[in-house]
């Protein structure tokens, strides 16, 4: 159930629609092959019409479909798919056509114009089950964890939070109040993200969230190609961690990774730090 607002979702957090030469596009892109394949379930039944999934150089696999009449029906239920600024590349073609009367039915944001985007009632009012199921879409998509050493005055710290990323200022309030409808407490971090943080509520997040089970950490040195919500395990049990160990046993080898459990004994080793 609840497939469109899962969908629109996915098209506002990896996705697009957008108009092409003859058409309207409608896709989705993401690392992970299930993600998409996900993707491709909501829509053809939803609308009869599985999207096509090709994958790119880069490694990362896109779904898209072109049609107008479907692209207009999404359009009318959220206002807009495009959340960065009107005035950032590539730039909006009714800003630069019509700037004054386009500028009228924008809203500003750090003195920059952004379009009006506005989620449906339905998925505020969904049941909690289901909200919980488009909160994992969200920060699958959106979502990276921050597992790190402090470096510096206080270097036995450890960073630990997970951070939501949405460029468009309407879009992050209600992400937040959507995050915060399943009992979560979350907060702004800088402009652009949410902030899900402190033992308790992670251990929350967890439980009653988490990641898709697919969706693995995609960049940096130490826990590229873990999947992201055994990381997040790893996070909440880190108390169980000499920073040293956890860290340095990470870099040495990717295969090993696989062997470190998710509860580490605190034998094993010294605990230098207190749970964050």
């Amino acid at each position: 159930m609840y497939e469109l607002e899962k969908l629109l979702v996915m098209l506002l957090t990896e996705g697009s629609v957008s108009e092409a030469a003859r058409s309207w596009k409608i896709s989705f892109k993401n690392k992970s092959k299930v993600f998409v394949k996900l993707f491709v379930n909501y829509f053809k039944k939803l609308y009869g019409r599985p999207p096509r999934i090709i994958r790119t150089k880069d490694g990362t696999y896109l779904a898209y479909i072109y049609s107008t009449e479907i692209a207009k029906k999404l359009l009318s239920i959220v206002g807009s798919f495009r959340t960065k600024a009107c005035t950032e590349k590539p730039v909006c073609t009714l800003y630069l056509k019509q700037r004054e009367k386009h500028l009228k039915e924008c809203v500003i944001f750090d003195e920059k114009p952004y379009h009006k985007i506005a989620l449906p009632k339905t998925l505020f009012n969904s049941p909690l089950k289901e909200r919980r199921e488009i909160v994992k879409i969200l920060v699958s998509a959106e979502g990276h964890i921050v597992f790190s050493k402090i470096n510096g005055r206080r270097p036995n710290e450890i960073v630990r939070k997970i951070l939501i990323t949405c460029f468009h200022p309407l879009l992050r309030e209600q992400f937040k109040k959507l995050i915060e409808s399943c009992g979560i407490k979350c907060s702004f971090e800088g402009r652009n993200r949410i902030r899900i943080s402190g033992k308790d509520n992670l251990i929350k997040f967890r439980k009653e969230i988490g990641f898709l089970p697919e969706i693995k950490v995609s960049k940096g040195k130490v826990w590229k190609g873990i999947s992201k919500q055994r990381l997040l395990s790893l996070l909440i049990n880190s108390s169980f961690f000499a920073d040293k160990f956890l860290f340095e046993y990470a870099g040495y080898s990717r295969k090993r990774m696989s062997t470190v459990p998710e509860v580490c004994p605190a034998a094993v080793c010294e605990t230098r730090f207190q749970p964050g």
